[in-house]
């Protein structure tokens, strides 16, 4: 087992590094406004992306974890379907984005990335599902960092195009599905197959989608204000601080396959923690991941301008960020509570109160984000999200401190039915 999550660390460290790093690059190798037009189109790629994963990948990691050797060869193959004919939809939402920018071939390039990072998302979580983490890390090594490195290269051509970046992330994700489908080895799939798991995916999923849908408010659309209030150049700031905050990154996308299973087995368990309480689980699990991301948080906040040198060189446009900077720090920790809190209440099964969590955000967003957005530009980018996932930090609590364990009872939640016993109760992501 320690081997496994040894495998699963680095994976999550290749994953995340090679998205820093491209980002990264991105915003070092493009005019301002032109990395601001990526950073617009690939945050609707990024919606389609959580869309897809949220209603197709998460459930088949569940349903891939428990299922009989056929079932486990035969689900992979049933998400590209479901992937594939998501395609509608996804390529609407991002080619809509890209013509709002006049960049209809752009949008057509990102079209096809999303499509090869989902394809690529599906093969390689099909993988983690059986805990092949060693396997699934050459193709996400691919992936990933075969993504920053060409990235990288082509970004040392001046003529290089943001159609040619795109066209690149795209060719990296196909060559790492394919590899991984080759690990997979999936077979064929029946009519009768895919509607029974089409039902399956969706039971798993729906409430998933909804929190998501609703998160999309307080996230995503953040680069769309700036861009509606002072241009695209805005919106390209925005990105290259939210950059310098990923180096906790690698961090905080650890956090649900570490919270969950432990809410999990709390509920399941729950005879032998009479005495505790789910809040109490999480508030450990926050104090140490703080204790772990809040330091490095802090040199950024002490030392942003050296920060901003360092990630962007003594030239860059970007140097001047250093209140946008410490303002999003302030995001940051408050993303370690949040992000612990929903974990917990989806590994206790609340996938439902996950949503209500998630649409908590929204409304603060609705309310405090323009406003915000339109007075301080990037700073109010960064405190709208303080505010936002503030909100998800306090009626998190409110919910946890609602669940409580009686000796001999049942697990209970003010408003809720009792969890039942035994398993497959639990549903997580």
């Amino acid at each position: 087992m320690k081997a496994v999550s040894a495998w699963a660390i680095a994976d999550q460290m290749v994953a995340s590094g090679g998205n820093f790093v491209t980002s990264l690059v991105l915003a070092r190798g493009l005019p301002p406004a032109e990395f601001g037009t990526f950073v617009l189109i690939n945050s609707a790629c990024l919606i389609v992306i959580g869309f897809h994963t949220n209603l197709i990948v998460f459930p088949l990691m569940v349903l891939g974890a428990s299922a009989s050797t056929i079932k486990i060869r035969i689900y992979p193959t049933i998400a590209v379907v479901f992937t594939l004919a998501l395609l509608p939809l996804s390529g609407l939402v991002i080619f809509l984005a890209s013509a709002s920018l006049n960049r209809q071939v752009t949008g057509l390039f990102a079209i096809i990335y999303a499509l090869a990072w989902q394809l690529q998302e599906t093969t390689r979580r099909t993988l983690m599902s059986r805990l092949r983490y060693r396997d699934a890390i050459w193709g996400d090594g691919i992936s990933y960092i075969g993504q920053a490195v060409l990235v990288g290269l082509l970004s040392l051509r001046p003529a290089s195009t943001l159609n040619e970046m795109f066209a690149v992330m795209a060719a990296t994700s196909l060559a790492a599905a394919a590899l991984q489908s080759w690990q997979i080895r999936a077979a064929r799939a029946t009519w009768t197959e895919l509607r029974a798991a089409g039902t399956a995916f969706w039971d798993l999923g729906k409430w998933l989608v909804v929190g998501f849908l609703i998160s999309t408010i307080s996230g995503p659309i953040f680069p769309w204000l700036l861009n509606w209030f002072h241009g695209r150049e805005a919106a390209a700031t925005f990105q290259a601080v939210v950059n310098v905050l990923g180096i906790s990154n690698p961090f905080i996308g650890s956090i649900p396959a570490i919270v969950m299973p432990a809410a999990a087995n709390f509920v399941h368990h729950r005879g032998e923690y009479t005495s505790k309480s789910l809040l109490g689980l999480a508030m450990k699990y926050v104090v140490q991941l703080e204790l772990i991301i809040g330091p490095l948080l802090l040199i950024l906040a002490l030392w942003p301008h050296a920060a901003l040198t360092l990630f962007y060189g003594k030239q860059s446009i970007y140097l001047n960020e250093t209140l946008a900077l410490r303002a999003g720090v302030v995001a940051w920790l408050v993303m370690v509570p949040m992000t612990v809190f929903l974990a917990v209440l989806t590994g206790a099964g609340r996938t439902k109160r996950n949503a209500v969590v998630l649409g908590a955000g929204a409304l603060a967003a609705v309310l405090f984000a323009p406003p915000l957005i339109f007075a301080e530009g990037t700073v109010g980018g960064m405190l709208a999200t303080t505010v936002c996932r503030g909100a998800c930090v306090l009626l998190g609590i409110w919910l946890l401190s609602s669940f409580s364990i009686r000796p001999g009872g049942k697990l209970k939640l003010a408003g809720d039915s009792p969890v039942p016993s035994g398993p497959g109760t639990n549903a997580a992501l």
